[in-house]
């Protein structure tokens, strides 16, 4: 959707004296018998010809365009020039009066307010006295918790981030006759860790306004649209599936959840992620929320590993499994892993454990032991693991 617009509200104050701005030096000293100062001659003279902007330089933020021109000549007099943009999507072109302008005194005129809705170069030139000011147009910031206008009366508030080495997400395979539900656990990437977003978007406008997760971006990689060939609302998010992961429809007055999973590097810098919305495809991000990131060198997120599996060769009736698990980095961490056995090629959740799927968290540089007991009828040899690692061993299950 286009949500580019532009507002400028018209105007014009003179008032006092302004420094800080760009300008021209004084008037050719050839010009006047006097050096160029009027002094001597009676006359107006004009010197110290400037723009400059005040006021807020990011996006949607109101900032004003002053012309300041100071007389240093022995009368007082008019200054007329015409102040033009002439870069970025500002619209002006118009007359500068500063009238009886006393000697030695500077006189102002105040063009404004103005306000850009995207990241870009703005310029402004005095035709006349051959000067230029440049403006940039910065990322409008904001923290976790905080809100920002997306356009079209969509508002987005990130309500909270998570990084997380893995998740659970459902895939239900057929068997026989019947779907059942495999239970997955998908991880992140060597180096690098998942990061789940959750934001709440309220459409506060008069008509119905859609968003798609490719208006955002983070950390220069795309967001995920599924998990090994299903769909993102098939993923998991405390015992709730993530619902609201993609092309999203708002009608007037309706408030829901919308979710992005995405991944950042180890190797990013520490305190420099930000999750970016663009209003307009050709442009950088034109709002920012900002991610908190530990690590003096770096962001830090938990690792895990699977030290060892302690389970019985042969088994009849019920029976534990122990595993130990280590967080092998410097941050305290959650580790989530499924217990699968393998049947016909392919890995089923361990629904005969009396808990199949882990989700517990792990001090850094700390080991915790966990315990299950699984209760099969099953008879044979099966191949057992705990996703994600893929360690295996073998029971033999006699009934």
């Amino acid at each position: 959707m286009n949500r580019r617009e532009y507002l400028a509200m018209g105007g014009i104050v003179v008032s006092g004296t302004l420094a800080g701005c760009s300008e021209t030096s004084a008037d050719d000293p050839d010009d006047t018998e006097d050096g160029g100062n009027g002094e001597e001659s009676g006359e107006p003279s004009f010197t110290d010809i400037g723009i400059s902007t005040a006021g807020s330089t990011t996006v949607d933020g109101e900032f004003t365009v002053t012309v300041s021109a100071t007389n240093e000549g022995g009368a007082a007099g008019d200054y007329e020039d015409e102040l033009v943009a002439t870069e970025g999507p500002i619209d002006l072109e118009e007359s500068v009066e500063l009238t009886d302008v006393a000697p030695d005194e500077t006189a102002t005129a105040d063009f404004g307010p103005f306000s850009v809705d995207h990241v870009t170069e703005c310029a402004f030139e005095l035709s006349e006295a051959d000067v230029d000011h440049e403006l940039s147009i910065e990322p409008l910031t904001a923290a976790v918790g905080e809100t920002l206008s997306l356009g079209d009366g969509l508002r987005a508030t990130l309500t909270d981030v998570r990084y997380q080495s893995s998740l659970f997400y459902e895939e239900y395979v057929s068997e026989l006759f019947a779907t059942q539900n495999a239970g997955r656990v998908f991880t992140s990437p060597d180096d690098a860790t998942l990061v789940v977003f959750e934001l709440e978007l309220e459409n506060v406008g008069t008509s119905s306004v859609s968003l798609s997760p490719a208006e955002f971006a983070f950390s220069e990689s795309e967001f995920y649209t599924s998990l090994a060939d299903q769909s993102l609302e098939s993923a998991v998010i405390d015992d709730d599936p993530l619902v609201g992961s993609g092309e999203t429809l708002l009608g007037t007055g309706v408030t829901v959840d919308f979710w992005l999973l995405g991944q950042l590097e180890s190797t990013a810098a520490a305190g420099t992620a930000t999750l970016d919305y663009h209003r307009t495809s050709e442009s950088a991000a034109d709002l920012q929320w900002e991610l908190p990131l530990e690590g003096e060198d770096g962001p830090a997120f938990p690792t895990f590993e699977l030290e060892s599996v302690d389970a019985p060769a042969e088994a009849s009736g019920a029976y534990d499994i122990t595993a130990t698990i280590r967080n092998t980095s410097d941050v305290d961490g959650r580790f989530r892993g499924v217990f699968q056995y393998e049947n016909d090629d392919e890995w089923w959740e361990l629904t005969s454990a009396t808990k199949s799927r882990l989700d517990v968290g792990i001090a850094a540089g700390e080991s915790r032991e966990i315990r299950v007991t699984n209760e099969s009828s099953s008879s044979g040899e099966y191949t057992y693991r705990l996703a994600p690692f893929d360690d295996e061993w073998v029971t033999t299950l006699s009934s």
